[in-house]
């Protein structure tokens, strides 16, 4: 399973890139895609609708243009309206410790 998760990404570059434009069958691949990596049906539906939305108002037809708009919303939708602290406290006087947590098989 792992193999298919990482795989299904990875191809998410070569979809974007090899289409002529952005239409059904882009987004068709593209929910597909995201349902192979694991993501969640609901979800999968929801960020696709946000997906046609963005494209329709911010009138893109590229479909490489998708790239960075899905990379935001993903980032957007996994913070759910949370602010994020990222500010790291230092132990001045001895050892600080940074715990990274991630997906399995990302790297």
């Amino acid at each position: 399973m792992m193999k298919t998760r990482s795989g299904s990404l990875s191809s998410l570059k070569d979809v974007l890139y090899n289409a002529k434009k952005i239409d059904e069958d882009l987004f068709s691949k593209l929910e597909e895609i995201f349902i192979m990596a694991d993501i969640g049906v609901d979800t999968v539906i929801e960020f696709i609708e946000e997906l046609r939305e963005s494209v329709s108002s911010q009138h893109i037809i590229n479909p490489k243009d998708l790239e960075n708009i899905i990379v935001d919303k993903m980032f957007e939708l996994y913070l759910k309206d949370e602010i994020i602290n990222t500010n790291i406290k230092y132990n001045k006087d001895g050892l600080t410790v940074i715990l990274f947590v991630g997906v399995n098989g990302t790297g």
